[in-house]
């Protein structure tokens, strides 16, 4: 007969501890959630983050389970419906009306909320109507409290948790060229609490993020670029948002102008999900 090891006895331990973790902190929140809606009010409600991250991951679910890739493909690249959100009349922010001209060059179906057409509510309510979603405005990063990570609109903050509760079924693209929105927190380096991980779990699939500040120049090329490749339109073409990103990084990089462009400036740009 067999001895059982220390290793297997630890093993046998870690389970034990860890299963009534799982039946008494996981299991009653799935109870009475049936769709993404509940879902996102109990996200609201919740009191702590890590009950939180729970509801996070719940929901996510929901939106992996209702995706079928192949129409996601077809109707993200037929109908690009585009919202773009703006700040332009932001003294700090003197490049964003550039930005939003040259995509609006690009795509001829966008809706722009800009200026003090930006607000939390609009935005809230336009995200879940479009398959597309481009942030042009300052975000900030909240290392006390994660969940108030936000974008900066003109009636206030766009927070992490607003977007998280959203029930977004159409969403597939969103570019957010914002400072600091791929940014984590660097006293919790393995929890993905930032803008974008944010905006995956409110159910896009394919979103463009920034590690640090950018700058301002940087961006109407890259967007220009990145959109125009995504669309069959640039020099080189392709239906990956993460192929067209690197094309539009290294399209920045062989700039010409006079300003060298170091690797801080391009390195910045990076992309979460399929």
């Amino acid at each position: 007969m067999a001895t059982r090891r220390p290793a297997d006895r630890k093993l046998t331990h870690d389970r034990r501890q860890t299963c009534p973790w799982i039946s008494h902190m996981v299991v009653p929140h799935w109870r009475g959630v049936t769709s993404p809606s509940t879902c996102g009010r109990r996200l609201q409600q919740a009191r702590s983050d890590s009950t939180r991250l729970v509801y996070l991951i719940v929901y996510n679910n929901f939106n992996i389970l209702d995706t079928c890739p192949g129409q996601i493909t077809l109707d993200a690249f037929t109908k690009p419906n585009l919202l773009v959100l703006g700040q332009s009349q932001d003294p700090t922010l003197p490049k964003v009306s550039l930005e939003i001209r040259a995509i609006h060059r690009i795509i001829d179906d966008v809706v722009i909320l800009d200026g003090d057409s930006a607000t939390r509510d609009s935005a809230l309510q336009a995200m879940a109507k479009h398959s597309w979603a481009h942030f042009a405005c300052h975000g900030n990063v909240d290392e006390e409290r994660p969940f108030k990570t936000h974008f900066s609109l003109f009636d206030g903050p766009l927070t992490l948790l607003d977007i998280a509760s959203q029930n977004t079924p159409d969403a597939y693209l969103a570019f957010l060229s914002s400072c600091h929105s791929a940014e984590g927190n660097r006293k919790r380096p393995d929890e993905a609490l930032h803008l974008t991980a944010g905006v995956q779990f409110a159910g896009f699939k394919s979103v463009i993020g920034t590690l640090w500040a950018v700058d301002g120049a940087d961006g109407p090329a890259v967007a220009e670029t990145f959109y125009s490749n995504l669309l069959g339109r640039g020099p080189k073409p392709t239906k990956s948002p993460a192929v067209a990103l690197h094309r539009a990084v290294r399209q920045l990089r062989r700039k010409k102008e006079g300003d060298r462009v170091t690797l801080t400036r391009w390195a910045c740009f990076v992309h979460y999900g399929c």
